[in-house]
């Protein structure tokens, strides 16, 4: 086999390179069964996912919207996760069935602002992100909100 040194490119243990070789059996180029290789690539371990949500009023006039602002960053590192999509969800409180009000993507920050449909009567809001290859799942804690007539305020 027609083996060479390996290049010496000044790199330390700790710089992030990959390396491909050519492996298999050359005789001449007209005469091989060669393929490029290299390491096993190991997927990326996720970042463990934080949400952190913004003060919701507790009570709201009938047919209010309220909107729900939240930051989903690391919780080891505090990195932002920037341009998640997020999904917000609605229910009656109490109730089983959760539908789908709204969906945005999180900024350079992390921050999303969710706005949820008229509440008419007692309601729990919840903002779900399903996780993706570089971050965790995680969901907020339903938020009841109160809904009052008018002139009970």
């Amino acid at each position: 086999e027609d083996l060479h040194d390996p290049l010496d490119l000044g790199l330390t243990p700790d710089d992030n390179v990959r390396a491909i070789w050519m492996a298999g059996t050359y005789r001449y180029f007209t005469d091989f069964v060669t393929s490029i290789v290299g390491p096993p690539v190991v997927p990326p371990t996720p970042e463990v996912t934080s949400i952190r949500v913004g003060k919701l009023p507790a009570r709201v006039v009938e047919r209010s919207t309220v909107r729900m602002t939240a930051r989903l960053f690391s919780a080891t590192s505090g990195h932002p996760a920037v341009n998640a999509e997020v999904t917000m969800f609605s229910r009656h409180a109490g109730g089983l069935v959760w539908s789908r009000v709204d969906s945005a993507r999180t900024d350079s920050t992390g921050l999303v602002s969710l706005r949820s449909p008229m509440i008419l009567n007692n309601t729990e809001l919840m903002i779900d992100w399903p996780g993706d290859e570089r971050w965790t799942p995680v969901q907020t804690a339903p938020a009841r909100i109160i809904a009052v007539a008018p002139y009970g305020l």
